[in-house]
């Protein structure tokens, strides 16, 4: 992908290893920082659930040992799970979830009630373009607070999310599109001419207007915890990239930010 390197410039300014991937370890963090009393947070692992506090996380551990932390822990998964119900609605609407800082310096402070009104926008977008669960939903898109509510309004719908960077060459997204086909594909204005326009049903271009169709009351499709949630592709070094099937649970498996 030879032009990566520039569009990485003029995409990030000259700072393209602040990717996409931040905006997941953003969500990945935020998922396990609840607000809610212990008893009301879903199931994680029970040694998880020893470091936790009513406030979020314990500035401390009870292990004094990587063997004893092993020792401990037990995973727990729940047979009903979805991603957006535990990352982003459980938590109470006035609380901050995140600090967005832009490439020009402007600083926004978004709290959960702003990103669980947008994601339950955009999961009424997608099911009035026909998007059911197990249907594909592709995203270009710059890491941003709206970026993510529609992360959340994937898993809401019931859909599968294929997150796509944007320093991706157009071989590389054309390749993920045509083998993904998804039924929409969600982009800016900045990348809506990088998709060509037979791969895909519904081409929709986030902003305003867009989240503006929607209502804020969505009703969260009652997701297993075995049923898909997003797709990864793999690097494609030895060949053409090879998509990879997450389910719902394999957000549970992200404990880091608890031991670490």
């Amino acid at each position: 992908q030879s032009d990566a390197k520039s569009y990485a410039q003029s995409q990030f300014h000259g700072e393209p290893d602040k990717g996409y991937s931040s905006l997941w370890r953003l969500l990945l963090k935020c998922s396990r920082g609840s607000a809610a009393p212990l008893h009301e947070a879903p199931a994680v692992s029970a040694a998880a659930h020893q470091i936790r506090d009513d406030a979020g996380m314990s500035s401390t551990t009870p292990f004094t040992s990587y063997e004893q932390a092993r020792e401990q822990h037990r995973w727990e998964v729940p047979e009903r799970y979805n991603i957006a119900v535990d990352v982003c609605d459980r938590h109470p609407r006035g609380k901050l979830a995140m600090i967005h800082e832009d490439f020009q310096g402007r600083i926004r402070e978004v709290s959960w009630g702003e990103l669980q009104d947008d994601s339950n926008r955009f999961a009424n977008v997608l099911r009035s373009r026909g998007v059911e669960p197990g249907d594909r939903v592709a995203m270009l898109l710059p890491p941003t607070p709206e970026t993510a509510a529609a992360f959340f309004g994937v898993w809401k719908a019931g859909a599968i999310l294929l997150s796509m960077s944007v320093l991706y060459g157009d071989e590389g997204i054309r390749h993920r599109v045509n083998d993904s086909r998804p039924k929409v594909l969600l982009t800016n204005a900045a990348n809506a001419g990088r998709i060509e326009r037979d791969l895909v049903e519904h081409l929709l271009v986030l902003d305003e207007e867009l989240l503006g169709h929607g209502s804020t009351t969505f009703e969260p499709v009652d997701t297993s915890a075995e049923d898909p949630a997003q797709l990864y592709y793999s690097s494609g070094t030895t060949g053409l990239a090879k998509g990879i099937l997450h389910a719902h649970r394999y957000i549970l498996g992200h404990e880091e930010f608890i031991y670490c």
